[in-house]
């Protein structure tokens, strides 16, 4: 079944993932933590590693697509030329295991419209084999553009790592 990007209302991601969960309906919003500073205290929380969206696993889009959207926290689906965005498995098995990875050192940031410049490719570490699009390098960051989501994920890797293509 594929994935589908559901934009959702501000600060309405874990709570609508739960309301489509009790539906029946297939959604995942990847949490990331973090540490929290109030004037008189510090917490970590999860918050949503991508702001404003859920991904959701419809078998037949035109007919389960209306449950998902009658939620309360639902705006609408993200669409990719004139039919709706279907984000790949392997992108959400990274997301998963970029999540899960534990003393990673990873910072993702969610950036829209932004455009593409050299193509490179990872050699070593978690992200090994993936291709991606190099939008600029520090030190030792790289960021990769997930092309299906408009989203940059910023990843920590030692330069020796990545090779052009």
């Amino acid at each position: 079944m594929p994935w589908y990007a559901l934009y959702t209302k501000p600060r309405n991601e874990k709570k609508l993932t739960g309301l489509l969960q009790s539906k029946g309906i297939s959604a995942y919003c990847p949490l990331q933590e973090t540490l929290k500073q109030w004037s008189d205290r510090r917490k970590k929380v999860k918050e949503p590693l991508i702001r404003s969206y859920v991904f959701v696993q419809l078998e037949d889009y035109e007919k389960d697509s209306a449950a998902a959207l009658e939620t309360p926290g639902a705006v609408r689906f993200l669409w990719w030329l004139k039919k709706p965005a279907v984000v790949r498995d392997e992108e959400i098995a990274r997301l998963r295991a970029l999540l899960e990875e534990k003393g990673g050192d990873y910072e993702v940031e969610s950036l829209q419209n932004l455009e593409p410049g050299d193509r490179v490719k990872i050699v070593q570490g978690l992200w090994q084999e993936n291709e991606g699009y190099l939008l600029r390098k520090e030190d030792k960051r790289v960021v990769l553009l997930i092309e299906s989501l408009e989203t940059v994920i910023t990843v920590n890797v030692p330069k020796p790592q990545v090779r052009p293509l």
